[in-house]
């Protein structure tokens, strides 16, 4: 659990796959099978209530990812639970431009959300991260991604959580950039995007 991030993505089922894997975190934490500190463990968990209500894609509800962040910010884990999710609007023909605008205003919605819910400013940023698509076209995707890391620190700036601007970005290929009837240039599509 140490070596590598875990993603968890089980759409509705998000906030129970997430709390079963607290459970075999603790687990392994008590049998000492840990071979590092619980703080070098990372979980994403895919929780994007506001998004998925308007790209119309399954995921927890509000409550559910409120209780998973809650949840997650009492823990000794590196654990954000509440995805701002840029490439659900990119797969559906958005911009650049609007996929990072998308994102930004769904983040910023989860810190209000988690705020309310009597998380402090910085434990709610603690709790964001991103998902943005990755194009054939590496040099707009590299610029998204640099803008997208800027935003957000102008964003945690102006919350007064400067030290908390940096969410984690996890890149998808586009889907939206690949053909139905020619996988050779699919396969080299999908190696620019991942380069």
């Amino acid at each position: 659990l140490e070596l590598a991030p875990v993603i968890v993505d089980a759409g509705g089922h998000t906030p129970e796959a997430t709390s079963a894997l607290f459970s075999l975190i603790d687990s392994a934490a008590e049998a000492g099978d840990l071979t590092g500190e619980r703080k070098d463990i990372r979980v994403l968990a895919a929780c994007a209530p506001g998004t998925a209500a308007v790209f119309g894609y399954e995921s927890a509800s509000k409550d559910d990812a409120v209780s998973t962040a809650v949840a997650a910010a009492g823990r000794g884990e590196a654990i954000r639970s509440l995805l701002a999710d840029g490439a659900s609007a990119h797969e559906r023909g958005a911009t650049d431009g609007q996929e990072l605008g998308i994102a930004l205003a769904a983040a910023i919605e989860h810190v209000r959300t988690l705020a309310n819910a009597g998380l402090s400013t910085a434990q709610a940023l603690d709790q964001i991260w991103f998902r943005f698509s990755a194009t054939p076209d590496q040099f707009a995707t590299i610029i998204k991604m640099r803008a997208a890391r800027t935003l957000w620190a102008r964003v945690c700036e102006v919350l007064g959580e400067p030290e908390h601007g940096d969410a984690p970005q996890h890149a998808v290929t586009s889907l939206a950039a690949s053909t139905r009837r020619d996988p050779y240039v699919n396969m080299l599509r999908s190696t620019v995007a991942a380069f």
